[in-house]
């Protein structure tokens, strides 16, 4: 619910929908190092007017799809931000197996509260706008997004022209 988060936002206050938004990995480049690599546009310091509470349902930011995955990744951790990565371990020339450092975590939501997103994401899938991804006999939580696209010079269009970009990202519990 959009008018949900977004009362939820308000009295939470913009810093502190920033702190949770930065906990989650958005704003700044993930540990993966790859050339180029967006860091997204997040700058909660910038909000101004409708911008402080829009953003509480995605809008007046961006990130790319690792730190979307990376920010799912810490609801179905219990909670626990987890550092992406892409190697496990690597194989040497002799065959010995060599791990991976750990990726970093740290604790971004409480693992009740955790939970609650699982259902509710889990309802998502089952019930609501993410019913594509229904696979009999498996638990699966998700969620959708929606945002307008640019169309060249006219902007976002009107309200009876306009083009969308559509979302999923998803996991099983």
């Amino acid at each position: 619910s959009n008018i949900g988060t977004l009362k939820l936002a308000q009295q939470m206050g913009t810093s502190k929908v920033g702190e949770y938004l930065s906990a989650f990995g958005f704003g700044t480049k993930t540990a993966l190092n790859f050339p180029d690599e967006s860091a997204g546009r997040m700058k909660p310091d910038e909000w101004q007017g409708t911008q402080k509470v829009t953003t509480s349902y995605g809008y007046g930011y961006s990130v790319t799809a690792v730190q979307l995955t990376a920010a799912v990744n810490t609801v179905a951790n219990g909670g626990v931000y987890v550092a992406p990565r892409l190697l496990a371990a690597t194989i040497g020339a002799d065959g010995a197996i060599v791990d991976s450092p750990a990726a970093a975590t740290h604790q971004v939501l409480q693992p009740a509260t955790a939970a609650t997103m699982t259902d509710l994401m889990q309802d998502v899938v089952c019930y609501g706008t993410g019913t594509g991804a229904k696979i009999d006999g498996m638990s699966v939580a998700g969620k959708t997004g929606t945002a307008y696209k640019t169309q060249g010079k006219i902007g976002y269009g009107d309200n009876t022209n306009r083009a969308y970009r559509a979302t999923f990202v998803g996991y099983f519990p």
